[in-house]
C-alpha cells in the first residue's frame, strides 16, 4: 500500500467516466487525472483510500501519439477548469467516451448489438451557446471571473473560453473590465447566444419580464426564456433531437395510433419535433413554468395540437401522468442529470409502456435507471452517444427501449 508522498511510475491502462486515468500499483487502482492509455508516467501520491489511491502528474515519461498541446489553455498558458481532455486529439477523445459508455451500460442486456456509431461533434471548440461565470472579490481589488478551478472554491480568473462561442467571446471581451469592477463575491454573469438574438448577458438570474429568445431546432425555431433549459451545443442538439425523432417515427409506426409524451419536456423540443402522423395526442410534462409557457406558445407558433402542463414529473407519476392508456403511449424523457425517479419508472413499467426513449446527460445515472427497468422486461433497441460537450467529461447518451 503506497504512502501518501510516494513518487511512482505507472502504465495508464485506461480512463474512467469523468476523465482520471486508471492505473494499477501492486494490485491498486490508481487514478491520475489528464493521462491517456499506454502512457507511462510518474506521479505523485495525494490521497489513498481502502480500494483505491488518487495521484497527480508530475510528468509524461512516454506520451501517447494522440496527445497534444493543451486547445483550451488561456493565453497565459493556464488551464481553462472542466477541460479533462484538451490534451487529447479529438477523435480519441470521442472513441474514450464511446467506451466509458459501453462499460457503464455493459449489465444492460442487448447493449453490444444495440449501440450505434457515436455522433462525434463538429466543432470542438467554440460550441457553447450559453456560459456562466463567477466572480470572486478579495477586499477591493477586481473581482477574477471565470469557473471555479479543481477544488471547487477557486475561481480561475478568464478572459476568453475555448468552448463559448465567437460571439459570446466578443461580448465577454467588452464587458470583463466593467464587470470587473463592479460584481461582488459570490455573483455570477451568464452570456447566451442564438443566431436570431445575438448575445445577452445578465448578472444572477435573468429579468422575470426579459423578452424570450430564439432557438433553432431541426422542425423550427422555439422560443425559450432566458434563463431556460435548452441544449448548449447546437449542431449536436440538432443531431439529438433528429436521432430520438428517428426512433419515435419506427416506433409510432409499430404502435399505429398513440399518444406522445414528452417528460422534462421543457420547451417542447422533443414533443413538437416527433410528433408523427400517428400521434393522436401529444403531451409534456415540466415543472418550471416559465418553459411550459414557452412550450404552449411554440405549439401554438407551429400550428401543433399539444397539451403542454406544468408539474414535478414524479407527482404527474402517481396518477400515471394523466395518460388514459399507458399501453398504447410512447414516452420520450430527457431528464436532469440526477436521472429519472424510481417512482417515475415504476410507474412506466406497471403501465406496460411498450416504447420509452431516454436523452440523458449522465451515463451513470442512465446505467441505474435502466437496471431498474429491467424486471418490467424492457430490451434496448438503439444506444447511442452525442458528444454534446467536447473536451469535458459530459457527453450525452440515447436510448430507445421497447417491451
Amino acid at each position: 500500500m503506497p504512502d501518501v508522498g510516494d513518487k511512482v511510475q505507472l502504465e495508464i491502462e485506461d480512463v474512467a467516466y469523468r476523465g482520471p486515468g486508471v492505473a494499477r500499483l501492486d494490485g491498486l487502482v490508481v487514478f491520475v487525472d489528464r493521462v491517456a492509455p499506454g502512457e507511462r508516467v510518474e506521479a505523485e501520491i495525494i490521497r489513498v483510500r481502502k480500494n483505491f489511491a488518487e495521484a497527480s502528474l508530475l510528468q509524461i515519461l512516454q506520451p501517447s501519439p494522440h496527445r497534444i498541446p493543451s486547445c483550451a489553455a488561456g493565453t497565459d498558458g493556464a488551464l481553462q477548469p472542466g477541460c479533462a481532455y484538451d490534451f487529447l486529439d479529438y477523435a480519441t477523445e470521442v472513441e474514450i467516451k464511446q467506451k466509458q459508455m459501453a462499460g457503464l451500460l455493459r449489465h444492460v442486456p442487448g447493449i453490444v448489438d444495440a449501440t450505434l456509431e457515436p455522433f462525434a461533434a463538429p466543432r470542438p471548440l467554440n460550441y457553447r451557446k450559453k456560459i456562466v461565470l463567477h466572480a470572486q472579490r478579495v477586499g477591493r481589488d477586481p473581482a477574477a471571473i471565470g469557473y471555479y478551478g479543481p477544488d471547487n472554491r477557486t475561481v480561475v480568473d478568464l478572459d476568453r473560453c475555448a468552448l463559448a462561442h465567437d460571439a459570446i467571446n466578443f461580448a465577454w471581451a467588452a464587458q470583463r473590465a466593467e464587470a470587473c469592477r463592479k460584481l461582488e463575491n459570490g455573483q455570477s454573469v451568464t452570456l447566451r447566444w442564438t443566431a436570431a438574438d445575438g448575445v445577452s448577458s445578465w448578472v444572477d438570474q435573468a429579468p422575470a419580464d426579459a423578452p424570450l429568445l430564439t432557438e433553432t431546432s431541426p422542425g423550427g425555431p422555439l422560443k425559450v426564456h432566458p434563463d431556460g433549459f435548452y441544449q448548449v451545443n447546437g449542431e449536436v442538439g440538432d443531431a439529438l433531437v433528429l436521432q430520438v425523432r428517428d426512433w419515435a417515427t419506427q416506433a409510432g409506426a409499430e404502435m399505429g395510433e398513440h399518444t406522445l409524451l414528452d417528460l422534462y419536456c421543457g420547451v417542447g423540443v422533443f414533443a413538437l419535433n416527433s410528433a408523427g402522423p400517428g400521434a393522436a395526442s401529444v403531451q409534456g410534462i415540466e415543472s418550471v413554468q416559465a418553459s411550459v409557457a414557452a412550450a404552449r406558445l411554440n405549439a401554438r407558433e407551429w400550428n401543433r395540437r399539444a397539451t403542454f402542463r406544468c408539474a414535478h414529473v414524479e407527482d404527474a407519476a402517481r396518477i400515471g401522468f394523466g395518460v388514459e392508456d399507458l399501453g398504447r403511449t410512447l414516452v420520450i424523457a430527457d431528464p436532469p442529470r440526477k436521472g429519472m425517479e424510481p417512482g417515475v419508472l415504476s410507474a412506466l413499467g406497471n403501465g406496460r409502456v411498450p416504447h420509452l426513449i431516454i436523452a440523458a446527460c449522465d451515463p451513470a445515472t442512465l446505467a441505474r435507471d435502466l437496471k431498474r427497468l429491467q424486471p418490467f422486461g424492457y430490451r434496448v433497441r438503439a444506444a447511442r452517444m452525442l458528444d454534446m460537450f467536447p473536451r469535458t467529461p459530459h457527453f450525452e447518451t440515447a436510448v430507445w427501449l421497447s417491451l
